[in-house]
């Protein structure tokens, strides 16, 4: 998708006249319990299960966040053979990351979850 005002965000597959832009993602996020045998009264009762899609839409200024004093993390590299004589034969090298910030919901107004049953 290309905007005028904007490029497309990652995983992005479309967009409807309203503004909503629609994301795709591998992260799934977990509720409590069991949602898939939650099946309310105006859903259609075939004595099956369902299984519950999220669709999160957000609007600007939802939430918020700064970086903290201090510096804001990095990027940590320890190259083969870092380890001295715990690896011998220079056969381990890894790499993280770590961040320091500060998230919160600026207008909970602002952000909505739709959640969607499906069955096959």
């Amino acid at each position: 998708m290309n905007y005028a005002n904007g490029s497309a965000i990652t995983g992005e597959v479309g967009a409807d006249k309203y503004g909503v832009r629609y994301l795709v993602s591998e992260r799934v996020l977990l509720a409590w319990g069991d949602w898939r045998d939650h099946a309310g009264t105006d859903l259609k009762n075939t004595g099956g299960f369902y299984d519950v899609y999220s669709v999160f839409i957000v609007g600007k200024e939802a939430a918020g966040g700064l970086n903290l004093a201090g510096g804001n993390g990095g990027i940590i590299r320890k190259g083969l053979g870092s380890a001295g004589t715990a690896d011998p034969l220079d056969q381990r090298q890894t790499i993280g990351w770590k961040k320091y910030d500060a998230r919160t919901i600026l207008n909970q107004a602002f952000a909505v979850e739709v959640q969607t049953p499906v069955s096959l």
